[in-house]
């Protein structure tokens, strides 16, 4: 009954609500928030069950921590790719290109306008700068002559007014005024008239020329003749009668005349014919031609350059987006950035692709438009929507197998980082192991080297800064590892830094047989010049014969490879390696070194991928044989050395007819004098100090050391004996100059007494020694050339490629330097340069400047991964740097270059030091105060072991005394909770982290014994899976190309264009090309619209344009259809929309009581 009750009363109040004027609405808002909260509360659930649950749903939670590593299990994701390109055979860009040609041309025309110069130098015959001033734009027509005084006082000594039209250019006009000498027309044009000297030449074949009627030309006549006067006189009066002046061009051997009526130059070209001669030699006359290079020269240049052929697209875009779709599926969006353009071929309406214009990520917009790939590089990581991590590609770079994101980053070793070709040299003969080696070396003693590294400054020389003994203890004969680097921390070979040897390149500089022909990288066809040992599996000592420095062990017949390799450190050892391709063990050892033992623990692998070490020692004796002379071989006792002769003076012969005469080196005598070395009898020296000045002596020929630097160091090992120099010539002995005994390579070498010759001295001065034997010249390092795969610029953009622009860019930058130096005309001739290699070097010293000198290389031409986070930092510490290579409206030479400076900023930033982290990692117990016995773990780390006494004494003293002298309120600092530690020392107060922190004795000692790391992990990669091949116009070698990319395929492919598409065989290696494209990735992608479709705009903004106009037409398009649909309901449905309007809102009636009295 009850439940009946309630029922009946329910009903009743829900009746009652739905009555209510405003009860429906309440209804239908309760039963929204009903769904709401029910979404909400299962929401809840969700996370409620997944915290309980979570082994069940999230595997990556399943651990011992009980919390999910999904970020560090997992590789970095999302990851987008972003490509950057550009259609070159764009009419629209290809008048811009022509636009900015012209800008830099006419900057280049103010800048020799400023300076006062002339143009290029002229190849044209007989091409001089005559005395021509032309104006651009052209004066009126109407002027004369004699009225330029009164447009500007400096025209007044002009002689003469054409009004010309350019050739090529029949739409405009210039005026060229005619001085009598050169010297006017430079006075003209130092005011500030805008004009130029123009060059003249007899060349009637050259483009661009008009010819002056009233000038010609005079040659022929006898090169004696150095004055205009002194020509005049001798010249025929019938030529005299003709000219009103003469000017003579004696380096030309060519005089300009100036004729009294343009008429006269047929007279004098018909007595010319006849008989017109000048001491003997005919006489001849030629046209005048005037020139100007910016629109005659090289007009017919600009007409060939900017050209849609030169620049033509080869579709390299839509290929290597079917690579991305086929080998790399895991990416989630692409960006292509372009100027504006659109692939005809792209389809826009897939969401996972976005074209992105450059006024979307340049932050300024002055700088646009941009013809530089670095400036559009610099702002890549911009674009809006971007992931932190992305993958940055060419237009010509794929992917050749399947790619993952550990291919570029993984989490335990970072970034993977694919190096190839060292940077090009900052000054020819400087490679950059040289800088910073602790000598001066003369080709790097310049600023664009910064001075050596400062190697040059203060006087430092090699082995300048060396003195006493190495080890301190023994007679001062008896040297280890070398003296001043000449010993161990010398180069196998010139040019090869020893972090090149087993990098996984062939370093042609050290694949020398000093250097173990770069200890395997360079295969293994040189090996049987090298001594070999077997490794056998029962043996532990090995011992190699005396002398022998380039040995490699062979574990062939033993395991298959080895996975972990430890040795221990030794002074003999410059290093050792091992190569599992080969399966050897690589060592290079040091000279000099008396008998060592190397201990070796190597971890090896058997086929089946089983495991097992094997530790073996080596025995090494590193001292040199003495080689026998080739005539004392097979003969008796050496013969003993005669006694020097003394010198007996002759009063009546002269000192320079005596002989015979003891030959000396030219570079001793006063050099070693001035620098103190002592003139002593070599051969009575220990053997230890004979031996390293044989070494001193190698070293200066090889040019690893100047002729001062081998004077100092010399003098250093001499010193000692400086004494018995002089009780030597007190004694009146003669004193030998012949330095060090040198055996010979071979007995053609030898004297025929078989005595060797001595060793001439290189002289920096190249003078050939006075002895005859000549010079053992420095020769040029061993190196790579900076395009070893290419011939062209590594760029997406194709007038970088066929570097469009690099002739204005010498030009200007010729100008410049003449502008900053005024220096005469040898020293800023025009040169041929690279702009790629010199932003390199821009780069490079900026990084040596920051991060200190070392030895960097290229990265490959591959696909990036970039991190924005990484990028921006870089940019927020070169900022003015990336600021102006933004504003290059064309490639320029101090760029920053995007890859190399992103990956060796990575590689080089180091995490400053925070001993607040070092308190946290020796706290192990996370109490917030550190025990004895972490006190004694922050002891192993400052001190050296093994531990005494004292070091943990001191270090509880110093704890003790912090904390008397600081305040509470910093040694409780970063208390995590008031714990009670116990110490052995009653005195001893808690070690809190901010006792640790301001105690700064031990501060200092933290921050000598943690170094600074590096802030990002990364790691070397090499060139196994590049492929790197520049396409050229030779069909056969295009073919080979590509069949060896077929044969061997690779996870990155790059294949550069550099086509000659006017050549005739450009046509036939562009179908090899596409054929190969379509071989490899015949299926089109997602991104691609049908064969028989193209896009309708080829510009984004045509498109924007056109979207705005739809999104108007479909706005107002939907207004008509709602104002139809409307009036169609009210007009078919007007009763049943009145009826419901009544029945919706009732007319309130009012009732008669309601009404006022009634009067």
């Amino acid at each position: 009954m009850v439940i009946g009750s309630f029922f009946k009363l329910l009903q009743r109040q829900t009746y009652t609500c739905l009555s209510h004027r405003y009860g429906l609405y309440l209804c239908f808002g309760g039963f929204v928030l009903m769904i709401a909260s029910a979404f909400q509360f299962g929401e809840v659930v969700v996370e409620w069950s997944r915290d309980q649950y979570h082994v069940l749903f999230d595997s990556y939670r399943d651990n011992v921590a009980g919390k999910s590593f999904q970020t560090r299990l997992c590789l970095p994701m999302p990851i987008d790719v972003v490509y950057t390109w550009v259609n070159g055979t764009d009419s629209d860009l290809l008048k811009d290109l022509h636009k900015v040609r012209q800008q830099l041309e006419e900057e280049q025309r103010q800048l020799r306008y400023y300076m006062h110069t002339q143009m290029p130098e002229c190849l044209l015959s007989h091409c001089i700068v005559a005395p021509a001033l032309v104006l651009d734009p052209a004066l009126p027509a109407n002027i004369t002559v004699k009225e330029l005084p009164s447009l500007s006082s400096a025209l007044s000594s002009a002689k003469q007014l054409l009004q010309v039209s350019k050739p090529l250019l029949p739409s405009t006009g210039v005026s060229v005024l005619l001085f009598h000498s050169q010297s006017e027309g430079g006075r003209t044009l130092t005011s500030s008239t805008p004009g130029v000297l123009s060059p003249q030449t007899t060349d009637k074949e050259a483009p661009g020329l008009v010819r002056v009627q009233t000038l010609a030309f005079l040659s022929g006549f006898p090169a004696s003749f150095k004055g205009t006067e002194q020509l005049r006189v001798k010249l025929p009066t019938a030529l005299t009668s003709k000219i009103k002046q003469l000017q003579l061009y004696s380096e030309a051997s060519i005089a300009l005349l100036h004729l009294n009526a343009p008429q006269d130059f047929a007279d004098l070209l018909q007595q010319a014919k006849k008989n017109l001669t000048l001491g003997g030699k005919e006489l001849m006359v030629h046209p005048a031609y005037l020139l100007w290079d910016l629109s005659a020269v090289s007009q017919p240049k600009q007409d060939e350059d900017v050209s849609a052929s030169r620049f033509e697209d080869n579709e390299e875009l839509r290929y290597s987006l079917r690579s991305v779709e086929r080998h790399a599926p895991w990416v989630r969006h692409i960006f292509v950035v372009t100027n504006g353009q659109i692939p005809s071929w792209l389809n826009l309406d897939n969401p996972r692709i976005t074209v992105v214009t450059h006024q979307e990520i340049f932050q300024n917009v002055s700088h646009l438009p941009t013809f530089s790939s670095p400036a559009i590089e610099t702002h890549i990581h911009r674009i809006p929507g971007l992931s932190q991590k992305f993958v940055y590609l060419n237009d010509d770079v794929m992917f050749g197998k399947d790619v993952w994101p550990d291919d570029f980053y993984s989490h335990s070793k970072g970034q993977k980082v694919y190096l190839t070709w060292p940077v090009p040299n900052c000054a020819e003969g400087c490679p950059g192991s040289w800088i910073k080696d602790g000598y001066c070396d003369k080709a790097c003693n310049n600023s664009a080297c910064d001075w050596d590294g400062g190697d040059s400054a203060g006087g430092r020389f090699g082995g300048g800064a060396v003195g006493g003994v190495v080890g301190g203890a023994g007679q001062p004969w008896q040297f280890g590892a070398g003296l001043g680097g000449l010993g161990g921390m010398a180069f196998c070979n010139q040019g090869c830094a020893n972090s090149w040897l087993a990098d996984k390149f062939c370093d042609q500089a050290c694949n020398v047989l000093a250097c173990g022909f770069d200890v395997g990288d360079c295969g293994q066809d040189h090996f049987g010049e090298l001594h070999r040992v077997e490794l056998l599996p029962n043996q532990t000592h090995y011992e190699l014969p005396r002398g022998e420095l380039r040995p490699y062990f062979s574990f062939a017949g033993l395991a298959e490879r080895v996975s972990e390799a430890h040795v221990s450190d030794s002074p003999a050892l410059r290093h050792t390696s091992v190569t599992n391709k080969w399966k050897t063990l690589h060592m290079l050892l040091l000279p000099g070194h008396n008998t060592t033992q190397l201990h070796y623990n190597l971890t090896f692998q058997d086929h089946a991928g089983h495991e097992f070490a094997v530790s073996f020692t080596v025995a090494v004796d590193t001292r040199q044989m003495p080689k026998l002379n080739a005539s004392e071989v097979g003969q008796g006792p050496k013969p003993t050395a005669a006694a020097p002769e003394p010198e007996v003076p002759f009063a009546d012969v002269p000192v320079e007819k005596r002989g015979p005469r003891v030959r000396e080196r030219p570079a001793g005598g006063a050099a070693e004098r001035a620098a103190g070395a002592p003139a002593l009898n070599v051969s009575a020296l220990p053997y230890a100090v004979r031996r390293e000045l044989q070494k001193l002596e190698e070293s200066l020929l090889v040019g690893d050391i100047t002729v001062k630097g081998y004077n100092l160091t010399k003098a250093m090992l001499l010193g000692p004996f400086r004494d018995e120099a002089a009780r030597e010539l007190r004694r009146g002995g003669m004193v030998s100059l012949v330095p060090v005994k040198v055996d010979a390579e071979s007995p053609g070498e030898r004297d025929p007494a078989g005595r060797p010759r001595p060793t001439p001295v290189a002289q920096e001065g190249g003078v050939e020694p006075r002895n005859g034997h000549g010079q053992a010249e420095r020769a040029p390092p061993v190196g790579r050339r900076l395009q070893r795969y290419m011939g062209s610029e590594w760029s997406f953009l194709p007038w970088e490629k066929k570097k469009f622009f690099q002739d204005l860019l010498e030009e200007t930058e010729r100008l410049e330097m003449e502008l900053s130096y005024k220096a005469d005309r040898s020293a800023t001739g025009r040169r041929l340069q690279d702009t790629f290699a010199d932003s390199l070097r821009y780069v490079n010293k900026l990084l040596n400047g920051q991060f200190g000198f070392t030895s960097r290389k290229v990265p490959a031409h591959m696909p990036h991964m970039i991190d924005r986070l990484v990028m921006q930092e870089l940019q927020d510490t070169f900022p003015q740097e990336f600021d102006k290579t933004s504003y290059h409206r064309v490639r320029h030479s101090e760029d920053m270059q995007f890859a190399f400076s992103y990956f060796y900023f990575l590689m080089s930033a180091l995490q400053r030091f925070d001993v607040s982290r070092v308190f946290d990692e020796i706290d192990t117990d996370r109490s917030g105060v550190l025990s004895d016995r972490e006190i004694r773990t922050l002891a192993t780390r400052i001190h050296e072991l093994p531990l005494s006494l004292q070091d943990l004494t001191s270090l509880e003293q110093m704890l003790i005394n912090c904390s008397k002298a600081l305040p509470s309120n910093q040694t409780q600092l970063h208390m995590v909770s008031p714990t009670q530690e116990s110490y052995y020392d009653p005195n001893m107060p808690p070690v809190t982290k901010g006792l640790v922190i301001h105690c700064q004795p031990i501060v200092e000692r933290i921050q000598k014994a943690f170094k600074d790391q590096n802030k990002y992990k990364f790691e070397i990669m090499g060139e196994e899976e590049i492929a790197f091949k520049m396409v050229r116009t030779n069909v056969s070698h295009v073919v080979g190309q590509l069949d060896d990319i077929r044969k061997n395929p690779r996870k990155f492919v790059c294949l550069n264009d550099n086509i000659d598409h006017t050549h005739k065989d450009g046509s036939m290696v562009k179908a090899v090309l596409r054929d190969f494209y379509e071989s490899m990735f015949p299926l089109p992608s997602q991104f691609e619209l049908p064969r028989e479709y193209r896009n309708r705009f080829l510009h984004m903004a045509e498109l924007r344009e056109w979207r705005i106009y739809r999104d108007k037409l479909k706005f107002w398009t939907h207004c008509v259809l709602v104002t139809l649909v409307v009036f169609t309901v009210v007009s078919f449905f007007a009763e049943q929309l009145v009826a419901l309007k009544r029945r919706l809102l009732p007319r309130r009636r009012v009732s008669k009581e309601a009404n006022p009295v009634r009067v």
